[in-house]
Protein backbone atom coordinates (compact mmCIF):
# COMPACT_ATOMS: atom_id res chain seq x y z
CA UNK A 1 0.00 0.00 0.00
CA UNK A 2 1.70 3.58 -0.86
CA UNK A 3 1.99 6.06 1.89
CA UNK A 4 0.23 9.26 1.35
CA UNK A 5 3.21 12.23 1.47
CA UNK A 6 2.89 14.69 3.70
CA UNK A 7 4.42 18.10 4.68
CA UNK A 8 4.97 19.52 8.41
CA UNK A 9 5.43 23.13 9.91
CA UNK A 10 8.57 23.91 8.43
CA UNK A 11 8.10 23.54 4.93
CA UNK A 12 6.12 26.84 5.43
CA UNK A 13 6.45 30.51 6.92
CA UNK A 14 2.92 30.78 7.44
CA UNK A 15 1.95 30.97 11.09
CA UNK A 16 -1.43 29.80 10.56
CA UNK A 17 -0.50 27.01 8.49
CA UNK A 18 2.08 26.05 10.83
CA UNK A 19 -0.44 26.03 14.11
CA UNK A 20 -3.00 24.09 11.63
CA UNK A 21 -0.19 21.40 11.47
CA UNK A 22 1.37 21.16 14.94
CA UNK A 23 -2.46 21.03 15.64
CA UNK A 24 -3.33 18.23 13.81
CA UNK A 25 -0.29 16.36 13.23
CA UNK A 26 1.87 12.92 14.22
CA UNK A 27 4.80 13.10 14.34
CA UNK A 28 7.11 11.94 11.68
CA UNK A 29 9.72 12.38 8.56
CA UNK A 30 8.87 15.05 5.91
CA UNK A 31 8.45 13.88 2.39
CA UNK A 32 9.15 17.72 1.30
CA UNK A 33 11.74 19.86 3.17
CA UNK A 34 13.31 16.72 5.01
CA UNK A 35 12.84 17.15 8.53
CA UNK A 36 12.57 14.59 11.15
CA UNK A 37 10.12 14.08 13.95
CA UNK A 38 7.95 16.94 13.29
CA UNK A 39 4.47 17.06 13.06
CA UNK A 40 3.09 15.61 9.46
CA UNK A 41 -0.14 16.11 7.54
CA UNK A 42 -1.10 14.19 4.67
CA UNK A 43 -1.04 16.35 1.54
CA UNK A 44 -4.72 15.68 0.90
CA UNK A 45 -6.00 16.42 4.29
CA UNK A 46 -4.71 20.04 4.04
CA UNK A 47 -5.03 20.72 0.07
CA UNK A 48 -8.76 21.52 0.56
CA UNK A 49 -8.42 24.15 3.47
CA UNK A 50 -5.25 25.69 1.67
CA UNK A 51 -7.16 25.65 -2.19
CA UNK A 52 -10.12 27.27 -0.22
CA UNK A 53 -8.16 29.97 1.20
CA UNK A 54 -6.57 29.98 -2.39
CA UNK A 55 -10.15 30.67 -4.08
CA UNK A 56 -11.49 33.39 -1.34
CA UNK A 57 -8.37 35.48 -1.88
CA UNK A 58 -7.74 35.58 -5.49
CA UNK A 59 -9.74 34.90 -9.28
CA UNK A 60 -8.71 34.11 -12.69
CA UNK A 61 -7.81 37.71 -14.20
CA UNK A 62 -9.39 39.12 -17.53
CA UNK A 63 -7.79 37.84 -21.00
CA UNK A 64 -6.17 41.33 -20.88
CA UNK A 65 -4.14 40.87 -17.72
CA UNK A 66 -1.79 37.99 -17.29
CA UNK A 67 -1.54 37.03 -13.73
CA UNK A 68 0.56 35.05 -11.75
CA UNK A 69 0.79 31.03 -11.97
CA UNK A 70 -1.66 29.15 -9.62
CA UNK A 71 1.38 27.56 -7.60
CA UNK A 72 3.69 30.26 -7.46
CA UNK A 73 0.76 32.13 -5.79
CA UNK A 74 0.39 29.20 -3.46
CA UNK A 75 4.12 29.05 -2.56
CA UNK A 76 4.28 32.94 -2.10
CA UNK A 77 1.47 33.60 0.01
CA UNK A 78 2.48 30.50 2.44
CA UNK A 79 5.65 31.53 2.47
CA UNK A 80 6.74 27.89 1.31
CA UNK A 81 10.43 27.12 1.66
CA UNK A 82 12.76 26.20 -1.02
CA UNK A 83 13.14 22.74 -0.45
CA UNK A 84 9.23 22.05 -0.50
CA UNK A 85 9.16 24.53 -3.30
CA UNK A 86 11.57 22.23 -5.28
CA UNK A 87 9.74 18.75 -4.31
CA UNK A 88 6.96 20.19 -5.98
CA UNK A 89 4.43 20.65 -3.00
CA UNK A 90 2.73 24.12 -4.18
CA UNK A 91 1.90 21.93 -7.34
CA UNK A 92 0.77 18.11 -5.32
CA UNK A 93 -1.36 20.74 -2.89
CA UNK A 94 -3.42 21.83 -5.53
CA UNK A 95 -3.96 19.07 -7.73
CA UNK A 96 -4.75 16.76 -4.89
CA UNK A 97 -8.18 18.46 -4.82
CA UNK A 98 -10.71 17.17 -7.69
CA UNK A 99 -10.70 19.68 -10.76
CA UNK A 100 -14.61 20.00 -9.94
CA UNK A 101 -13.98 21.40 -6.61
CA UNK A 102 -11.12 23.83 -7.66
CA UNK A 103 -12.61 26.22 -10.01
CA UNK A 104 -10.52 25.92 -12.62
CA UNK A 105 -7.36 26.11 -10.06
CA UNK A 106 -4.79 24.31 -11.46
CA UNK A 107 -0.58 24.20 -11.41
CA UNK A 108 -0.59 25.99 -14.73
CA UNK A 109 -3.64 28.66 -14.51
CA UNK A 110 -3.39 32.37 -13.63
CA UNK A 111 -4.26 33.87 -10.53
CA UNK A 112 -5.07 37.77 -9.61
CA UNK A 113 -5.89 39.12 -6.06
CA UNK A 114 -9.46 40.18 -5.78
CA UNK A 115 -8.66 43.27 -4.01
CA UNK A 116 -6.61 44.21 -7.15
CA UNK A 117 -9.17 43.12 -9.95
CA UNK A 118 -12.04 44.96 -7.89
CA UNK A 119 -10.11 48.00 -7.83
CA UNK A 120 -8.19 47.81 -11.18
CA UNK A 121 -9.87 45.35 -12.91
CA UNK A 122 -13.48 46.13 -12.13
CA UNK A 123 -14.05 48.16 -15.80
CA UNK A 124 -13.36 47.69 -19.18
CA UNK A 125 -12.40 51.29 -19.20
CA UNK A 126 -8.34 51.10 -19.14
CA UNK A 127 -8.52 54.37 -18.67
CA UNK A 128 -9.99 54.34 -14.90
CA UNK A 129 -7.08 54.21 -12.19
CA UNK A 130 -8.95 52.97 -9.72
CA UNK A 131 -12.38 52.07 -8.16
CA UNK A 132 -12.62 55.28 -6.77
CA UNK A 133 -12.46 56.86 -10.77
CA UNK A 134 -14.83 54.24 -11.64
CA UNK A 135 -17.81 55.37 -9.02
CA UNK A 136 -17.00 59.02 -9.98
CA UNK A 137 -17.19 58.54 -13.50
CA UNK A 138 -20.88 56.62 -12.98
CA UNK A 139 -22.15 59.34 -10.66
CA UNK A 140 -21.19 62.63 -12.51
CA UNK A 141 -21.50 61.09 -16.53
CA UNK A 142 -23.91 57.80 -16.15
CA UNK A 143 -26.95 57.67 -13.69
CA UNK A 144 -27.11 60.47 -10.46
CA UNK A 145 -30.98 59.53 -9.24
CA UNK A 146 -31.52 56.19 -9.96
CA UNK A 147 -29.47 53.13 -10.27
CA UNK A 148 -29.42 50.75 -13.55
CA UNK A 149 -26.94 48.29 -12.07
CA UNK A 150 -26.07 47.59 -8.31
CA UNK A 151 -27.90 49.99 -5.83
CA UNK A 152 -24.97 52.39 -4.55
CA UNK A 153 -25.62 52.71 -1.32
CA UNK A 154 -25.42 48.70 -0.95
CA UNK A 155 -22.59 49.32 -2.88
CA UNK A 156 -20.96 51.32 -0.71
CA UNK A 157 -22.28 48.93 2.56
CA UNK A 158 -20.54 46.20 1.34
CA UNK A 159 -17.30 47.84 0.33
CA UNK A 160 -16.63 50.47 3.19
CA UNK A 161 -19.08 49.61 6.08
CA UNK A 162 -16.51 47.20 8.17
CA UNK A 163 -14.05 49.91 7.64
CA UNK A 164 -15.83 53.31 8.69
CA UNK A 165 -16.40 51.70 11.96
CA UNK A 166 -13.00 51.18 12.64
CA UNK A 167 -12.82 55.27 12.08
CA UNK A 168 -15.27 56.46 14.15
CA UNK A 169 -14.21 58.55 17.18
CA UNK A 170 -15.86 60.90 19.39
CA UNK A 171 -15.20 64.52 19.20
CA UNK A 172 -15.24 65.36 23.27
CA UNK A 173 -17.30 67.17 24.92
CA UNK A 174 -16.50 71.14 25.71
CA UNK A 175 -13.68 70.66 22.66
CA UNK A 176 -13.05 73.78 21.27
CA UNK A 177 -13.51 74.48 17.43
CA UNK A 178 -13.35 77.49 15.45
CA UNK A 179 -15.08 78.78 12.22
CA UNK A 180 -14.10 82.64 10.67
CA UNK A 181 -15.86 85.36 8.42
CA UNK A 182 -15.18 87.64 6.30
CA UNK A 183 -16.68 90.60 7.24
CA UNK A 184 -16.47 92.20 3.79
CA UNK A 185 -17.36 95.40 5.17
CA UNK A 186 -20.25 95.18 7.57
CA UNK A 187 -20.01 95.21 11.20
CA UNK A 188 -20.37 92.54 13.97
CA UNK A 189 -23.80 92.53 15.05
CA UNK A 190 -24.53 93.59 18.09
CA UNK A 191 -27.30 91.37 18.72
CA UNK A 192 -26.26 87.63 19.97
CA UNK A 193 -29.01 85.78 17.30
CA UNK A 194 -27.61 88.04 14.64
CA UNK A 195 -23.64 87.01 15.17
CA UNK A 196 -24.49 83.65 15.59
CA UNK A 197 -26.08 83.59 12.16
CA UNK A 198 -23.30 85.57 10.69
CA UNK A 199 -20.91 83.06 12.08
CA UNK A 200 -23.08 79.63 11.67
CA UNK A 201 -23.86 77.68 8.55
CA UNK A 202 -25.89 79.38 5.74
CA UNK A 203 -29.33 79.43 5.23
CA UNK A 204 -30.32 76.50 3.57
CA UNK A 205 -31.58 78.49 0.35
CA UNK A 206 -28.14 80.17 0.71
CA UNK A 207 -26.22 76.98 1.08
CA UNK A 208 -23.55 76.47 -2.11
CA UNK A 209 -21.78 73.44 -3.58
CA UNK A 210 -19.02 72.24 -1.27
CA UNK A 211 -16.81 69.09 -1.73
CA UNK A 212 -19.12 67.56 1.14
CA UNK A 213 -22.74 69.58 0.47
CA UNK A 214 -24.36 70.12 -2.43
CA UNK A 215 -26.18 73.04 -2.77
CA UNK A 216 -29.61 73.52 -0.41
CA UNK A 217 -27.67 71.15 2.38
CA UNK A 218 -26.48 72.85 4.64
CA UNK A 219 -23.12 71.69 6.78
CA UNK A 220 -21.36 73.43 9.68
CA UNK A 221 -17.56 73.87 8.46
CA UNK A 222 -15.29 73.94 11.34
CA UNK A 223 -11.72 74.00 12.37
CA UNK A 224 -9.84 72.78 15.14
CA UNK A 225 -7.72 75.61 15.73
CA UNK A 226 -7.61 79.15 14.83
CA UNK A 227 -4.73 79.43 12.16
CA UNK A 228 -6.37 76.92 10.07
CA UNK A 229 -10.04 78.19 9.98
CA UNK A 230 -8.12 81.67 9.13
CA UNK A 231 -6.23 79.86 6.02
CA UNK A 232 -9.75 78.29 4.97
CA UNK A 233 -11.02 81.42 4.10
CA UNK A 234 -7.73 82.72 2.27
CA UNK A 235 -7.56 86.46 3.53
CA UNK A 236 -5.81 88.89 2.52
CA UNK A 237 -2.59 90.84 4.83
CA UNK A 238 -4.60 93.79 6.42
CA UNK A 239 -7.48 92.13 6.12
CA UNK A 240 -9.88 92.16 8.94
CA UNK A 241 -11.67 88.17 10.06
CA UNK A 242 -14.09 87.18 12.76
CA UNK A 243 -13.34 84.24 14.23
CA UNK A 244 -16.05 82.30 16.07
CA UNK A 245 -15.02 80.08 19.35
CA UNK A 246 -17.29 77.13 19.46
CA UNK A 247 -17.74 74.72 22.27
CA UNK A 248 -18.80 71.55 21.78
CA UNK A 249 -21.89 70.52 23.91
CA UNK A 250 -22.18 66.71 24.24
CA UNK A 251 -19.70 64.03 22.13
CA UNK A 252 -20.51 64.04 18.44
CA UNK A 253 -18.88 61.14 16.48
CA UNK A 254 -17.47 61.39 13.87
CA UNK A 255 -15.38 59.33 10.82
CA UNK A 256 -11.95 60.23 10.75
CA UNK A 257 -10.55 60.59 7.45
CA UNK A 258 -7.79 62.89 7.96
CA UNK A 259 -5.13 59.91 6.73
CA UNK A 260 -6.06 57.11 4.59
CA UNK A 261 -6.66 54.02 7.11
CA UNK A 262 -3.86 51.53 6.89
CA UNK A 263 -5.44 47.53 6.25
CA UNK A 264 -2.33 45.00 7.10
CA UNK A 265 -2.10 42.58 4.48
CA UNK A 266 -3.20 39.87 6.69
CA UNK A 267 -2.41 36.29 5.55
CA UNK A 268 -4.91 34.65 3.65
CA UNK A 269 -5.15 31.32 5.73
CA UNK A 270 -6.28 33.73 8.45
CA UNK A 271 -9.97 32.38 9.28
CA UNK A 272 -10.33 36.63 9.57
CA UNK A 273 -9.56 37.13 6.44
CA UNK A 274 -11.07 39.85 4.12
CA UNK A 275 -10.22 40.70 0.83
CA UNK A 276 -12.78 43.64 0.91
CA UNK A 277 -11.27 45.50 3.34
CA UNK A 278 -8.04 45.55 0.85
CA UNK A 279 -10.15 47.22 -2.01
CA UNK A 280 -12.12 49.68 0.50
CA UNK A 281 -8.53 50.64 2.03
CA UNK A 282 -7.80 51.83 -1.44
CA UNK A 283 -11.49 53.53 -2.55
CA UNK A 284 -11.56 55.38 0.89
CA UNK A 285 -7.72 56.62 0.48
CA UNK A 286 -8.63 57.77 -2.75
CA UNK A 287 -11.73 59.81 -1.50
CA UNK A 288 -9.63 61.08 1.17
CA UNK A 289 -6.56 62.67 -1.04
CA UNK A 290 -9.83 64.02 -3.18
CA UNK A 291 -11.53 66.28 -0.85
CA UNK A 292 -7.77 67.50 0.63
CA UNK A 293 -6.70 69.21 -2.60
CA UNK A 294 -6.77 72.87 -2.60
CA UNK A 295 -10.18 74.25 -4.11
CA UNK A 296 -10.03 75.94 -7.08
CA UNK A 297 -11.83 78.73 -8.54
CA UNK A 298 -12.27 76.97 -11.80
CA UNK A 299 -13.40 73.57 -9.83
CA UNK A 300 -17.28 72.81 -11.73
CA UNK A 301 -19.44 71.81 -8.78
CA UNK A 302 -19.71 68.66 -10.73
CA UNK A 303 -17.10 67.57 -9.54
CA UNK A 304 -18.05 67.48 -6.12
CA UNK A 305 -21.01 65.10 -6.52
CA UNK A 306 -19.25 61.58 -5.87
CA UNK A 307 -17.52 63.47 -2.23
CA UNK A 308 -20.95 64.63 -1.95
CA UNK A 309 -22.87 61.22 -2.20
CA UNK A 310 -20.50 59.81 -0.25
CA UNK A 311 -20.09 61.92 2.28
CA UNK A 312 -23.92 61.37 2.69
CA UNK A 313 -23.38 58.03 3.03
CA UNK A 314 -21.45 58.34 6.30
CA UNK A 315 -24.53 60.42 7.59
CA UNK A 316 -26.79 57.88 6.80
CA UNK A 317 -24.49 55.50 8.62
CA UNK A 318 -25.19 57.84 11.75
CA UNK A 319 -21.99 59.64 12.22
CA UNK A 320 -22.52 63.06 12.66
CA UNK A 321 -19.82 64.24 10.83
CA UNK A 322 -16.70 64.15 9.52
CA UNK A 323 -13.02 65.27 10.21
CA UNK A 324 -10.86 66.09 7.57
CA UNK A 325 -7.02 67.08 7.08
CA UNK A 326 -7.00 71.22 5.93
CA UNK A 327 -5.66 71.99 2.53
CA UNK A 328 -4.88 75.32 3.43
CA UNK A 329 -2.89 74.67 6.86
CA UNK A 330 -0.55 71.97 7.04
CA UNK A 331 -1.13 69.58 10.00
CA UNK A 332 -4.49 71.77 10.48
CA UNK A 333 -7.94 69.61 11.13
CA UNK A 334 -11.38 70.56 9.58
CA UNK A 335 -14.98 69.03 10.39
CA UNK A 336 -18.19 68.80 8.97
CA UNK A 337 -21.28 68.36 11.14
CA UNK A 338 -24.11 67.05 9.62
CA UNK A 339 -26.42 69.74 11.74
CA UNK A 340 -29.31 69.79 8.61
CA UNK A 341 -32.88 70.41 10.41
CA UNK A 342 -34.38 68.68 13.18
CA UNK A 343 -37.48 68.37 11.26
CA UNK A 344 -38.03 64.71 9.69
CA UNK A 345 -38.73 65.94 6.10
CA UNK A 346 -40.51 63.29 4.65
CA UNK A 347 -43.32 63.46 7.56
CA UNK A 348 -43.60 67.46 7.97
CA UNK A 349 -45.40 69.42 5.68
CA UNK A 350 -43.07 72.12 4.13
CA UNK A 351 -44.31 75.24 3.20
CA UNK A 352 -42.97 78.17 0.68
CA UNK A 353 -40.70 79.32 2.96
CA UNK A 354 -39.14 76.28 4.60
CA UNK A 355 -35.87 76.73 2.03
CA UNK A 356 -34.90 80.15 4.01
CA UNK A 357 -34.35 78.17 7.39
CA UNK A 358 -31.26 77.64 8.94
CA UNK A 359 -29.79 74.06 9.94
CA UNK A 360 -30.43 73.18 13.89
CA UNK A 361 -26.65 72.89 15.43
CA UNK A 362 -27.56 74.23 18.79
CA UNK A 363 -27.54 70.99 20.43
CA UNK A 364 -24.36 69.89 19.25
CA UNK A 365 -21.85 72.93 19.55
CA UNK A 366 -22.36 76.65 21.04
CA UNK A 367 -20.85 79.65 20.25
CA UNK A 368 -19.47 81.45 23.01
CA UNK A 369 -17.41 84.26 21.76
CA UNK A 370 -16.03 85.92 18.63
CA UNK A 371 -12.92 87.56 18.29
CA UNK A 372 -12.22 89.83 15.55
CA UNK A 373 -8.94 89.94 14.05
CA UNK A 374 -6.61 91.90 11.37
CA UNK A 375 -4.59 89.45 9.66
CA UNK A 376 -0.58 91.16 9.63
CA UNK A 377 1.55 88.62 7.67
CA UNK A 378 1.62 86.86 4.80
CA UNK A 379 2.20 83.63 7.24
CA UNK A 380 -1.70 84.37 8.63
CA UNK A 381 -0.09 86.44 11.94
CA UNK A 382 -2.80 88.07 13.93
CA UNK A 383 -3.23 90.66 15.92
CA UNK A 384 -7.04 91.10 17.98
CA UNK A 385 -8.83 94.05 17.90
CA UNK A 386 -12.28 93.34 19.39
CA UNK A 387 -13.63 90.35 21.55
CA UNK A 388 -17.88 89.56 22.30
CA UNK A 389 -18.80 87.45 24.41
CA UNK A 390 -22.15 85.37 24.02
CA UNK A 391 -24.20 85.09 26.62
CA UNK A 392 -25.44 81.12 26.40
CA UNK A 393 -29.23 82.34 27.48
CA UNK A 394 -29.91 85.06 24.76
CA UNK A 395 -29.53 82.15 22.09
CA UNK A 396 -32.60 80.48 22.62
CA UNK A 397 -34.49 80.51 19.53
CA UNK A 398 -37.82 79.02 18.93
CA UNK A 399 -38.41 75.07 18.32
CA UNK A 400 -37.26 74.88 14.49
CA UNK A 401 -40.54 72.21 14.04
CA UNK A 402 -42.76 74.53 15.70
CA UNK A 403 -41.27 77.40 13.69
CA UNK A 404 -41.66 75.74 10.63
CA UNK A 405 -45.34 74.14 11.09
CA UNK A 406 -46.07 78.03 11.83
CA UNK A 407 -44.69 78.98 8.58
CA UNK A 408 -46.71 76.38 6.75
CA UNK A 409 -49.90 77.36 8.84
CA UNK A 410 -49.90 81.02 8.33
CA UNK A 411 -48.48 80.52 4.38
CA UNK A 412 -51.20 78.11 3.88
CA UNK A 413 -54.60 80.45 5.19
CA UNK A 414 -56.83 82.09 2.76
CA UNK A 415 -55.65 86.04 2.32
Amino acid sequence: MTRTSRCCPNCFGDQNLKTIIQQDGIPGDCDYCGSTGSPCVPVEQLSAFVVGCLLRAFDTPPDDQSGSSAYWVLAEQSRMNDKAREAGLAVKLITAVPASKREGVDPNGRLMARAHLARYGASDDRDLESLWDEFKQKVMWGARFFDFDEPRESYLEGLLKPLLEALRRPLKEREPLYRARSPQGKKLPEAPLAIQDELGPPPVRDAPHNRMSPAGISYLYLSGDEQTCIAEILPSVGSEVWIGHFEVLQDIEVIDLREAPEVVASSIFDPQFDWRLQTAEGFLGDFIEEIARPPRSIDDPLHYIPTQILAEYIRKCGAQGIAYRSSQHRGGTNYALFCGPAVDPWHTPVGPRRTHGRPDYDHWVRLKEVVTVEVTGMCLTTKPTRTHKIDADQLNRPDSSQALLNIFKRDSEPQ
